[in-house]
């Protein structure tokens, strides 16, 4: 059983779950509802404010607890549907035994180009955490950075609020990419993945959210093989 730790926010949980589903019928085409792997959400509410710091003690704790909670039942391995919690990956996979998938090195890693110019599209927490940033440098890439983070922000709300101006908000950010020079565009939020289509245009796009539905479908198909191996 897959285990994914989720609810931050709430309304990206259900496009994941989509991103997931999608996998299974792409990787080994999944087609009636038997053929889809077991799959249990702990959607946590957690301590994030858009208008304020984080507390990180308490974030922690909420993303900590989720974890155990999901441990303490039978999933083989666990994901975490949030760009922003894997600022405290380390903390957490100290704390548990089962397997825990890295959204960002996987999305590094999903990167089609070494070497390339990077532009990080995500929340302002996730940005702010340099957790991106950090990975990409470490890998030789080199990272675009340009002044927008009050218009990914707007994004972000529109998302949810005005989605009428979701397209052009979106083509801006991609215009502004494209004059700062980025060769690739790394989409690090869950809540931009469900109008990445606004996205589209002759740069390249990794979604973070939909590498890591792609990883989780691959690790569920090798335990499914490994645990059939292990029958008499």
């Amino acid at each position: 059983m897959i285990g994914i730790l989720a609810g931050m926010g709430p309304y990206s949980t259900g496009p994941f779950l989509n991103q997931i589903l999608r996998q299974c019928e792409l990787q080994y085409g999944a087609q009636h509802d038997i053929d889809f792997p077991k799959i249990l959400i702990y959607s946590v509410p957690t301590p994030f404010y858009p208008d304020r710091d984080i507390d990180h003690e308490q974030m922690l704790l909420a993303l900590d607890s989720g974890l155990r909670e999901l441990e303490s039942t039978n999933v083989n391995f666990m994901a975490i549907a949030c760009n922003t919690a894997h600022a405290y990956f380390p903390q957490l996979q100290s704390k548990i035994r089962k397997p825990l998938l890295n959204m960002i090195d996987l999305a590094v890693e999903a990167l089609p180009f070494p070497n390339t110019k990077v532009a990080v599209i995500s929340s302002r927490v996730t940005a702010e955490s340099q957790i991106y940033e950090k990975q990409l440098e470490e890998k030789s890439y080199e990272v675009i950075r340009p002044l927008w983070q009050n218009e990914i922000d707007q994004l972000i709300s529109s998302v949810r609020l005005r989605p009428e101006r979701v397209k052009e908000e979106a083509r801006f950010l991609i215009e502004t990419a494209r004059k700062q020079g980025a060769e690739v565009i790394l989409l690090a939020c869950l809540d931009l993945s469900s109008v990445k289509e606004y996205f589209a245009s002759e740069i390249p796009l990794v979604d973070a959210s939909e590498v890591l539905a792609c990883n989780i479908v691959t690790k569920w198909l090798e335990t499914q093989s490994e645990m059939k191996m292990r029958r008499p």
